[in-house]
């Protein structure tokens, strides 16, 4: 491993270091086909609130920055796959919300350590990927798809 560089040589001990986010060492890392990390932290909407965070190897082999997926993109991806293969994309959609409404919020941090849940965190303002799942299944308009996504509708 180089000095200075814990994503050099990636080894089940550097992946928390490598992940480590402005001095915030993630709650969990996951290597994913050797492609991507991806990193569970503390969140701040509430006690139990969590932040996915990822890298991704780019082109030359070095990984990336770390980054924080946004809704958008996620949405602009579904709207994509909506518009080439409609039925396959509204089955993932249905899939989704039918896991969302199956999911429960963490209610202690030893649920928060032993389970990998997105966005549901025992707020009961905390719906905006619901709304996002809804509003992309019902074809709403693309510029509400995008205030959903981007936290302003």
């Amino acid at each position: 491993m180089a000095k200075g560089n814990p994503c050099e040589e990636i080894t089940k001990e550097t992946l928390f270091e490598c992940m480590t986010y402005r001095g915030q060492k993630p709650l969990a890392v996951y290597l994913i086909n050797n492609s991507y990390i991806l990193a569970v932290y503390k969140g701040k909407l509430s006690p139990l609130d969590i932040i996915l965070r990822y890298r991704q190897r780019e082109k030359s082999g070095k990984w990336s920055r770390i980054r924080t997926p946004k809704h958008i993109h996620w949405a602009v991806d579904m709207l994509l796959k909506l518009s080439h293969e409609e039925e396959k994309a509204k089955q993932f959609l249905d899939f989704l919300l039918q896991m969302w409404e199956q999911t429960e919020g963490f209610k202690t941090e030893t649920e928060r350590r032993d389970f990998l849940k997105e966005e549901k965190t025992n707020r009961e303002d905390a719906y905006m990927f619901k709304n996002l799942l809804e509003a992309l299944k019902e074809h709403k308009e693309l510029y509400k798809i995008i205030s959903i996504a981007t936290h302003k509708g």
